[in-house]
């Protein structure tokens, strides 16, 4: 009987250790299947896969599904749909989702407008090497508050420290 429930135990261990790789397995799968699909031109597929994949938490499939619904490609364009796949792929420290992510704050799609979570989200992205968002957030302080600014850079720090929880 000892045996038994060790058995089970490590059985079940087993599993834990290994489902995250699984999970990320079949993400991977679900992206490059999306991505066959995208050349294929066969838009709805990409969506179906992209989405499946993002929602296993695949980065790179979390930014290609925003862009699909801010561009309407396979998808009704829906700003705010994409605004919430571009926040999950940024926070989980992808660039270029960072940097889209801050064109929807500055221009108030599918989400209220706010300069300062813009300049955040151009900061933090400048920080990866998006020399495209450093544009921007230099451009956008032009339109700001000293006060503003001084807030836009906390509130990155503020992320940037606590590994993208803090990031409101």
């Amino acid at each position: 009987m000892k045996y038994l429930c060790f058995l089970f135990s490590a059985l079940v261990l087993l599993a834990m250790l290994t489902a995250p790789s699984v999970t990320l397995a079949n993400a991977r799968k679900d992206y490059q299947r999306g991505v066959a699909a995208y050349e294929a031109k066969n838009y709805s597929e990409t969506v179906k896969w992209w989405r499946k994949a993002a929602h296993q938490g695949h980065i790179v499939a979390q930014f290609f599904l925003g862009y699909m619904y801010s561009t309407g490609e396979g998808a009704e364009k829906d700003s705010a749909e994409a605004a919430k796949w571009y926040r999950k792929s940024a926070e989980q420290g992808y660039p270029d989702a960072q940097f889209n992510l801050g064109l929807i704050y500055a221009e108030g799609e599918g989400i209220f407008k706010d300069t300062v979570s813009a300049h955040m989200w151009w900061n933090i992205a400048a920080s990866k090497g998006n020399r495209n968002a450093a544009k921007n957030r230099d451009t956008i302080e032009k339109s700001m508050t000293p006060e503003d600014i001084s807030e836009a850079t906390k509130k990155a720090k503020l992320c940037l420290r606590s590994n993208y929880k803090n990031c409101e």
